[in-house]
């Protein structure tokens, strides 16, 4: 792993802080060993470079905290959606859209939803591909 420097700006060794400067916006941080004023430790709460870097000078092992934001959130259940009319034959499936109220056409390699523009496979193609008990 790579180190990433931090600039020191000003230290208190009586209060265990100090500040750093950003290398790339000048901008200051005030860091103890628990806190950090900078952008990556404020949106996530994870121990940062300046805290590391901070126990490093003080010569104290910190606890690392990982970051909030990836921590395992229990399972949302996906919405799920309905055939309209099943095909097991042709292997296609009908579904009507709960916005539009038009038909999708869904097979198990294409859909005419407009998720399908932005992933590999749709919901569509995921309930029809259960329904035909296929798994691949």
């Amino acid at each position: 792993m790579t180190k990433k420097s931090v600039i020191v700006h000003s230290l208190d060794k009586e209060n265990n802080k100090a500040t750093f400067a950003s290398s790339s916006t000048g901008e200051i941080y005030e860091t103890k060993l628990t806190s950090c004023t900078c952008m990556h430790n404020r949106r996530t709460g994870a121990t940062c470079k300046h805290m590391m870097a901070l126990s490093e000078i003080f010569g104290v092992e910190i606890e690392i905290r990982k970051s909030e934001k990836s921590a395992k959130k229990p399972k949302v259940e996906k919405p799920t959606v309905a055939i309209h009319r099943l095909d097991k034959e042709s292997q296609t499936a009908e579904f009507i859209s709960k916005n539009s109220g038009e038909t999708i056409i869904t097979t198990l390699s294409s859909c005419t939803c407009k998720g399908k523009n932005f992933k590999k496979i749709c919901k569509h193609m995921e309930v029809l591909k259960e329904e035909l008990n296929i798994t691949y």
